[in-house]
């Protein structure tokens, strides 16, 4: 501002004009004094004004970073929905770069500012949930919805893990690892233009330090010293909940948490050594109550160098309680599995067995889990039939318990089971594995047969009672009978020369309704008939009597076997005689008797008769009785056979197994046959079957013969 001008004074010159021009100069040097002050006080203010935007521009860059830095996604929207802007996170959250969401509708429902809410995001092909805060804020001069997005899909799968784990006691739980993605983003906006005005700066800087607060993550930043450059409202929350001061900007970390262990400062020291983000998990005491925190060290360039970092802290306790929870109830379960005394099981639905507790391994005979694991479950079971038929089930129901089924183990044996199952459908409806239990019931099984001989000896003895009665009812008025037509058949033939003169005198004569004619040739017949038929009453009633008669225990005696054969066809005369016309008994000359009991191998071939008529699927089909003896083998021969149904190949080898039987539609109990064979075994000898299915059966009864009975 240096140099002259002119000032010109139009006034009236009272003192000379040489007076005035030098006043004049005077006036001119004062003014420019004034305007040198003037110059030096804009440069001064020019100064202020950059230094302040260059502060405005720093405070916006480090809210920028901390917006962009932040693990919860931001988006800032219009009343209506639109979006204004998308931070790093959130375009992470919806697969999406901000281009392609900034400026178009939300696409979501938004909630009322001060409420939260969940959204189950599609980002490409991953679903992701997050909890979704709307809040208000200022945006370029408009009043716009803050979203703050925090993704919580692993807490969801944790907690809808841990909820399943409970519902289900016998479901393994599998162990569930979280996993924490690293966020390594390191954002630089170019350098605001120089034209920016200062008020775009506030109000950048005040949209930042509004979001930043809103952040339900604890959030500061420190310098290479450690000390506090800057932290949220949930930062001071934080302080103000553990009792600690909230005067904390310019300190220390380790004067604001005294508590922490020196290792945090190494941590800080990686960070601005190597630049990389670091995430670690602590556990502190606070006021006797254990706080568990996840701590996030992000890195922020200061040029070349890493200048700040900023610290995110999130409380994890709860999360951390609820995985030890799961550990424990997982430990739990797992001994409970490893432990109960019944045998559980999981198997693909092909039957391969993918997971057994030591209870099944001992149950089927293996050492261990390991020696059982591929075994197809299938190859365990007797009968194919049980297995499939327990699947259809399954497969109907979904569900099935106490369902029967003998099992083979390792070494060959048979053991009888109650098995309770379910099925677990795949996402697409079809079965995904099977699960249940498996327990031993053999015993309760021989109890049960045990109990059922018992009460089947205890029929026969009260049938016993009941024949020897109705045997002593029939035989009196049957001896009457007996008695009395051998005295009618002598009266009528006494009358007969009289009836025979009668008759040639006047021809043919009525008496009781019928001619003399068919009289004479009709009653001695139809006396005979009575007479045969009051015999035979005879025969049946000694039968029964012999047949329910008690035997001693051990007691043996040589038993014709002839005249057994025909005393046990005597007593199922009417259920032949209803199942067959095709009925025969051939018996060898001279066979041999053998020792034992005559009732008791009665009742072998009477079971073995009713089992054949039963097989027959009409009339026309026969029933073959043979007697006979084989010689060379020293045992007679005493064989039924069929024309029936036949029996399964897989069926045959169980004939004579306690309870089982294929009858169970006609109420077949399983213990006839396996009662015959125990009472041939006790005679010394053996029960045999051959079968085809569709053309019968031949059961073989084979008794040793006595010493000196075939020399």
């Amino acid at each position: 501002m240096d140099g002259w001008f002119l000032v010109v004074d139009l006034t009236p010159d009272r003192g000379g004009a040489g007076g005035s021009r030098r006043e004049g100069r005077r006036s001119a040097s004062g003014r420019g004094a004034e305007l040198e002050a003037l110059n030096l006080s804009l440069r001064e203010e020019v100064r202020r004004r950059e230094a302040a935007e260059r502060a405005l521009r720093k405070a916006e860059g480090s809210y920028r970073n901390l917006i962009d830095s932040s693990a919860d996604g931001m988006i800032v929207a219009s009343p209506e929905g639109i979006v204004r802007f998308v931070n790093p996170a959130a375009e992470a959250l919806f697969h999406r770069p901000a281009k392609g969401l900034e400026g178009r509708a939300f696409g979501y429902p938004l909630v009322a500012p001060g409420e939260s809410t969940e959204l189950d995001i599609l980002g490409g092909e991953q679903l992701a949930v997050a909890e979704m805060r709307v809040t208000t804020t200022e945006w370029e001069g408009e009043s716009c919805l803050l979203l703050a997005l925090r993704d919580v899909t692993e807490r969801k799968q944790a907690r809808d893990e841990l909820n399943q784990y409970r519902r289900q006691l016998e479901q393994l739980v599998e162990e569930r690892t979280a996993s924490l993605r690293e966020v390594n983003r390191e954002l630089q906006e170019e350098a605001v233009r120089h034209g920016r005005t200062q008020a775009a700066l506030q109000r950048s800087e005040r949209l930042y330090h509004t979001t930043v607060d809103h952040l339900t993550d604890m959030v500061h930043v420190v310098d290479r010293d450690l000390h506090m450059l800057l932290f949220n409202a949930a930062f001071s929350r934080m302080c103000e909940g553990l009792q600690l001061s909230t005067e904390v900007m310019g300190r220390s970390v380790f004067e604001v948490f005294p508590f922490l262990p020196a290792r945090v400062r190494e941590e800080y020291e990686r960070v601005f050594s190597s630049g990389q983000p670091l995430v670690t998990r602590e556990a502190n005491q606070v006021g006797g109550t254990e706080i568990i925190t996840e701590t996030r060290k992000i890195p922020v360039l200061d040029g070349d160098a890493v200048g700040r970092v900023i610290t995110v802290l999130r409380d994890i306790t709860e999360q951390k309680r609820a995985e030890d929870a799961l550990k424990e109830s997982e430990a739990r379960y797992r001994h409970l599995f490893e432990n109960i005394p019944i045998g559980v099981y999981r198997t693909t639905p092909d039957g391969e067995i993918v997971e057994a507790n030591q209870s099944l391994c001992q149950l089927l005979g293996y050492s261990d889990a390991g020696s059982l694991s591929g075994v197809s479950v299938i190859n365990t079971y007797v009968s194919t039939a049980d297995r499939d038929r327990l699947k259809a089930l399954l497969e109907q129901d979904g569900l099935i318990r106490n369902y029967e089924a003998e099992l083979r183990r390792r070494d060959g044996t048979i053991i009888h089971t109650a098995i309770d199952a379910r099925a677990f459908a795949d996402d697409l409806g079809g079965v995904r594995y099977y699960e249940g239990t498996i327990q031993d019931i053999s015993e309760r099984k021989r109890a049960e047969e045990e109990r059922e001989e018992l009460v089947q000896t205890d029929k026969l003895m009260m049938l016993g009672t009941l024949v020897s009665g109705v045997a002593h009812e029939v035989n009196n008025p049957n001896n009457f009978i007996m008695l009395n037509v051998p005295v009618l058949e002598q009266a009528f033939r006494a009358c007969m020369p009289v009836l025979e003169e009668r008759f040639e005198e006047h021809g043919d004569f009525v008496i009781g309704k019928m001619r003399y004619s068919r009289i004479r040739e009709a009653l001695p017949r139809l006396l005979v008939g009575i007479l045969d038929g009051s015999r035979r009453i005879k025969r049946i009633v000694d039968e029964l009597r012999s047949f329910s008669r008690p035997e001693m225990a051990g007691s043996s005696e040589d038993v014709d076997i002839s005249s057994m054969v025909d005393a046990a066809v005597s007593l199922t005369s009417n259920l032949i005689a209803r199942s067959t016309t095709q009925f025969v008994v051939e018996k060898a000359a001279d066979v041999p008797k053998v020792r034992g009991s005559f009732q008791r191998l009665e009742q072998v071939i009477i079971n073995l008769v009713q089992n054949a008529c039963q097989s027959l699927p009409d009339r026309s089909k026969g029933v073959r009785v043979g007697v006979g003896v084989d010689v060379e083998r020293r045992v007679v021969v005493i064989s039924v056979a069929d024309e029936g149904a036949g029996v399964p190949a897989d069926s045959i080898g169980r004939l004579t197994e306690p309870f089982f039987t294929t009858k169970k539609k006609t109420g077949g109990t399983g213990l006839g046959l396996a009662v015959s064979a125990k009472i041939v075994e006790e005679h010394g000898g053996t029960l045999d079957f051959v079968s085809s299915e569709g053309v019968g059966t031949t059961a073989t009864v084979f008794l040793p013969v006595p010493d000196g009975e075939l020399d």
